[in-house]
């Protein structure tokens, strides 16, 4: 092998080692995947509907109660019990959405299917663009889940993150999540496979 074929090598491999060691990283920390939501969707009004609402206007706090649904574009969010807090300008700055679970779907741009996750328990940064999804965490996008403790969901960088429960974690019920149950894991399905077409049948 000539030199500059075995410098070509050992840059490879050390690209390799580089690239798991990246991999290595993030899985400690927890799974990072790239999440496409359609771009149009943080341009549009927050819709709620709601059973019942409470509004403390002087706190900037609003309460709805029964068969929650806020949509704004292709995003929906639906739960049991929904408090909106306000910023002094009369916007929505964040809320929290409790559920069993709570649900969200979007619909990415150029897709035929929705993205959708679940959780106990979900924050919505409107400001920020960020959900976080608490407790019980689950995501769904072209077939493939990702399921957690808890995860993020970057909708301005499209990005997901799931995260692990920490040691001595307590869940909403007040009993310790298990090392198990607040793992991180995903779930890839196998790629369809094209069946050979069958030999038309020899007439007698």
């Amino acid at each position: 092998m000539s030199a500059a074929a075995t410098r070509m090598a050992r840059r490879a491999k050390e690209n390799r080692i580089r690239a798991a060691c990246l991999l290595a990283a993030f899985m400690a920390q927890g799974l990072v995947a790239p999440v496409m939501g359609l771009s149009t969707d943080r341009d549009q009004p927050i819709e709620i509907e709601a059973d019942f609402v409470e509004i403390e206007d002087a706190l900037g706090v609003a309460v709805y109660r029964g068969n929650v649904i806020v949509t704004q574009g292709t995003i929906r969010f639906t739960g049991n019990l929904l408090t909106v807090t306000y910023t002094p300008g009369k916007e929505i700055k964040e809320f929290l959405l409790e559920g069993q679970p709570a649900h969200f779907k979007q619909r990415p741009d150029n897709e035929d299917k929705d993205i959708e996750g679940e959780s106990l328990n979900m924050r919505y940064e409107v400001q920020k663009d960020l959900v976080h999804l608490i407790e019980k965490a689950k995501v769904t996008q072209r077939g493939q889940i990702y399921t957690g403790h808890r995860a993020i969901y970057d909708r301005r960088r499209n990005i997901l993150t799931a995260y692990r429960a920490e040691p001595g974690e307590v869940g909403t019920s007040g009993q310790p999540i298990s090392a198990d149950q607040g793992r991180v894991r995903i779930i890839i399905p196998p790629q369809a496979r094209d069946e050979p077409a069958k030999k038309p049948k020899k007439s007698k």
